[in-house]
């Protein structure tokens, strides 16, 4: 910043004593913000007990839109707390496959047209970043799959009941989200039961936006 100040003072734009002052108006503006920021992670200490309570299904789905605005505002378990709740890494179809069945199970969305073992092994060796996983220990507690694709989206966001309220959805959220952004998409939807209201106010608190009701249909290519 001061290479970029002698800069200006040489071009003639404004004298020494203004730039002084605005250097010093951008500190304190600087020191604001840091102060506020801190305090709102103070507040924020507590993790996320709306995450993984409920999932969606694959018919009435609503399409949603992320802001990317506000996400940039949310705060993820990390910066809470200090450390995640669960390591995430890429789905492995020899031995993640029956942990995530367990889990889509036990949450009523598990479908074997669309998660079936071969149907996952190949969608895991094609994209091998679409499939995210959360590890405690070493059981697979949690899932999330992200569709990039013409217009990306993620589904089958669930977490094994007995890890839920640690915030373990809201971590898969913020890394399937990361990763749209990092394939340069500017926007991710989302499925979600049409009959669920407390899901769909869980995902709006993270930036989602209601849109048009869809019914899922699908055809078995022969």
């Amino acid at each position: 910043m001061g290479k970029e100040v002698k800069f200006m003072k040489e071009r003639g734009q404004g004298t020494f004593t203004e730039f002084d002052e605005r250097v010093e108006s951008f500190k304190r503006t600087l020191e604001t913000q840091q102060s506020v920021l801190t305090e709102s992670r103070e507040r924020n200490t507590a993790p996320n007990k709306g995450a993984g309570k409920h999932s969606f299904k694959p018919v009435h789905c609503k399409g949603q839109r992320f802001d990317s605005s506000w996400a940039h505002h949310f705060m993820s378990e990390r910066e809470k707390t200090g450390n995640p709740p669960a390591q995430l890494r890429n789905y492995d179809s020899i031995r993640d496959f029956q942990s995530v069945k367990q889990n889509l199970e036990e949450a009523g969305i598990f479908w074997e047209e669309w998660e079936g073992e071969t149907k996952l092994r190949r969608r895991s060796r094609g994209y091998p970043d679409s499939i995210i996983v959360a590890v405690v220990g070493t059981q697979v507690v949690g899932s999330v799959f992200l569709v990039d694709d013409f217009f990306p989206y993620a589904f089958r966001l669930a977490v094994k009941e007995e890890f839920r309220g640690r915030g373990i959805g809201s971590q898969l959220m913020d890394e399937a989200e990361k990763r749209a952004r990092d394939h340069r998409h500017m926007d991710l939807a989302i499925l979600v039961d049409d009959d669920d209201p407390e899901l769909q106010a869980w995902y709006e608190k993270r930036g989602y936006h209601k849109e048009h009701a869809y019914r899922s249909m699908w055809k078995e290519l022969t």
